[in-house]
C-alpha cells in the first residue's frame, strides 16, 4: 500500500483533526483490530529534531476497527505553543504481528495565530 502525498494545514491555536479513509490492500479493507501508529512533523525529512508527535500511545491518533478509518487530533493548546511554521511529516501504522506501513507524507504548514490569550 503506497502512502498518500497529501500536505497538511494547521490552524495554530485550534483544534485540529484529519482523518484518513480505511486501510485498503487489493481493494479490501484491512482488519485494524489492534494496530497501533506514529507520524512525527520534523523541519527536514533528516533532521533530528522532532517538532511534535501523534501516536495511538499518547492518544492523538484513533484507529476505528469497525470502520479501519485513521484519525490524527491536535489540540489548541499544543498548535499554540508551536514556534515554528513549516515541517514534514509521515504516518506509520503497525500491525500486531510487526509489519509497518506508511500511509501518509509530505509537507506541514502551519498558519500562525493572531488571537492570543482573549478572554472570552
Amino acid at each position: 500500500m503506497p502512502a498518500i502525498r497529501l500536505s497538511l494545514s494547521i490552524e495554530q491555536g485550534t483544534t485540529w483533526a484529519h482523518g484518513w479513509k480505511p486501510l485498503l490492500n487489493g481493494g479490501q479493507m484491512i482488519t485494524v483490530e489492534g494496530w497501533t501508529a506514529c507520524a512525527q512533523i520534523r523541519p527536514s525529512v533528516s533532521s533530528g529534531k522532532v517538532l511534535h508527535t501523534w501516536s495511538t500511545q499518547n492518544g492523538s491518533i484513533g484507529i476505528d476497527p469497525d470502520s479501519g478509518a485513521v484519525t490524527l487530533t491536535l489540540s489548541d493548546e499544543d498548535s499554540a505553543a508551536w514556534g515554528w511554521t513549516e515541517g514534514v511529516y509521515d504516518l506509520e501504522v503497525y500491525s500486531p504481528e510487526g509489519d509497518t506501513y506508511r500511509i501518509s507524507e509530505g509537507g506541514v504548514k502551519v498558519k500562525p495565530e493572531v488571537t492570543r490569550e482573549c478572554l472570552v
